[in-house]
């Protein structure tokens, strides 16, 4: 840990037991519960919108 403290290049992301489909049903149920509640239009509900509310939210997007 000492050695690689100062690193700032590397994100290290470990997804153990990851669910993804259980994590995509959430961030819509959340874009939902947001329309009921009067706080999001059904048309602003994008790509970017669902990304807001995933676990990832937040971490760089990397393509490789």
């Amino acid at each position: 840990m000492r050695e690689t403290q100062a690193n700032s290049a590397l994100n290290l992301n470990l997804a153990l037991s990851y669910g993804g489909r259980d994590e995509i049903t959430r961030a819509a149920r959340a874009l939902c519960a947001e329309v009921q509640a009067g706080s999001l239009r059904f048309e602003d509900i994008t790509e970017e919108a669902l990304s807001a509310r995933l676990d990832t939210r937040g971490l760089p997007i990397q393509i490789f």
